[in-house]
């Protein structure tokens, strides 16, 4: 080796980018992203966002007469519905979160299982065909959230019963 070259240690390079991304992240993040009634009330306002747009699409669409598939649609309805279909996604992302925080009392476990529509909860949902990534792998996190907090529930109340 010559006495100018220099040793790369890759692991601690990756370690010093990971912190870097995580402490982005928790920048990222609202201060409330770990309240559970502030986050159960914002996916709630998500979900009526993602509701109010999909009924303005089928109403500008019933409207206009456009009745081929959306994807063979106008771009601007086409963009809309995607955009629409993110919001979707984010909608399932804040449930999936709010299911694995812990809930400290009774209270903050109905809200989070409120929040979380109750066929998502259900325990004979058909677990065939889940595989990571996918939505039913995001009701199956929901439910094992919700199951964490069955302690604070009286035996006739616990989801695990379900």
């Amino acid at each position: 080796m010559s006495a100018g070259s220099t040793i790369i240690n890759f692991a601690e390079a990756r370690q010093r980018f990971a912190g870097r991304r995580r402490s982005k992240a928790d920048r990222d993040k609202p201060e409330w992203c770990d309240d559970i009634a502030t986050l159960a009330a914002y996916a709630e306002m998500v979900r009526a966002e993602h509701d109010a747009e999909s009924a303005r699409i089928r109403f500008e669409r019933t409207r206009e007469k456009i009745t081929e598939h959306w994807w063979e649609g106008p771009e601007d309805i086409q963009s809309r519905i995607n955009k629409n279909n993110a919001q979707w996604t984010k909608y399932i992302a804040l449930l999936a979160y709010l299911a694995v925080l812990p809930a400290k009392t009774r209270s903050q476990a109905r809200v989070k299982r409120s929040a979380i529509p109750k066929m998502w909860l259900n325990a004979d949902r058909d677990s065939e065909g889940i595989k990571p990534g996918t939505i039913g792998a995001s009701f199956a996190a929901m439910r094992e959230g919700c199951l964490l907090d069955d302690h604070l529930f009286p035996p006739s109340l616990k989801l695990a019963r379900r």
